[in-house]
């Protein structure tokens, strides 16, 4: 202790140890070990005569057509891939938006739809008594009837939701006018039932009751359309009436593709209006809940309804025009 005390007083620098001595030999060693294996390369490298080194005849060429394919098989690769992931993302987004504008709009009129049937049906009973000991001899009146309300139940929805909406529903047309063809395919649904339940011997009993119109007058008020001021009674075997609800459902279902079909030929919005407002009455009749003509079929067979309501469906997502949702 004393001596490395006075070597330092004295400022001499302290001797190295044994193990510093050997890690400096070993550091120096790496050192030209690296600069051998660095630099002495690129000096041989630099003496060597390139110039006694040729290329084969068309070796450029070859190499040149390999890089071209290796590239281009590169590039088709990342396109693809990149591709794939656009339609996959593009297809994925589609179909969310889809999928919750069509739940949305089936969602909105197969609740107020059912409230309405059950609506209907808790005050069948009462109205069906009422109705006994009228004229029946005639579809006119209870048809007529149905036709004013639901004309009048599609003006006052106009005025309800507003000038905006309202002309985007009726394509900046007279709204009294499109107002008639709204109530429309009520006149035609009563003219197939008539004939179908004539050719399976069916009768048939239509009734526009008080019930109905104030059912319909308060959906009005509500913002929606629904077609429910007439009641379409069968009297007969439930597979005759089951029979007669085919045909008018699916004649309902044809109207409609006949009329879009015919407003893509010639471009008029009322008759892409008119093909809106029949699958609405379809989908709404199809409903398997008395008193609606869908609970026909499915009494006497679910798989016939499935197999009707089903087209019908699909032609109300697809086919009903943007315009007409917002009155739903």
């Amino acid at each position: 202790m004393n001596s490395e005390t006075d070597g330092g007083a004295s400022g001499m620098p302290p001797k190295a140890s044994e193990g510093e001595r050997f890690d400096r030999l070993w550091l120096a060693l790496a050192a030209l070990i690296t600069v051998f294996f660095l630099f002495v390369p690129l000096l041989l490298v630099f003496r060597y005569d390139t110039q006694t080194v040729s290329l084969a005849p068309g070796a450029a060429s070859t190499a040149t057509v390999g890089l071209i394919v290796i590239v281009r098989a590169t590039a088709r690769r990342m396109l693809t891939s990149v591709a794939s992931n656009v339609l996959r993302t593009t297809f994925a987004t589609v179909t969310r938006a889809s999928a919750r504008t069509f739940m949305r709009r089936l969602v909105r009129i197969t609740v107020r739809t059912l409230f309405a049937a059950i609506a209907r049906r808790q005050s069948e009973a009462p109205t069906r008594e009422a109705s006994e000991g009228r004229d029946r001899r005639s579809a006119f009146r209870p048809l007529a009837i149905g036709f004013i309300g639901l004309a009048a139940s599609f003006r006052g929805l106009l005025w309800v939701v507003g000038d905006d909406i309202a002309d985007q529903a009726v394509g900046g047309l007279d709204p009294n006018w499109m107002s008639l063809l709204a109530a429309l395919p009520l006149l035609v649904y009563g003219t197939y039932t008539h004939f179908a339940a004539r050719h399976h011997g069916v009768g048939v009993r239509f009734n526009s009751a008080a019930d109905g119109l104030l059912l319909q007058a308060y959906f009005t008020g509500a913002g929606s359309f629904l077609p429910m001021t007439t009641d379409i009674e069968y009297e007969g075997s439930i597979p005759a009436k089951m029979r007669v609800a085919i045909w008018a459902l699916g004649g309902m279902l044809l109207t409609h593709l006949a009329l879009l079909a015919a407003s893509y030929l010639t471009g008029a919005y009322p008759l892409s209006f008119l093909a809106g407002m029949f699958i609405i009455y379809a989908f709404v009749y199809a409903f398997p809940i008395s008193p609606l003509e869908g609970y026909d079929i499915w009494v006497h067979s679910r798989l016939f309804w499935v197999l009707v309501f089903l087209p019908i469906l699909a032609a109300f997502l697809i086919d009903l025009p943007d315009a007409l949702v917002n009155l739903l």
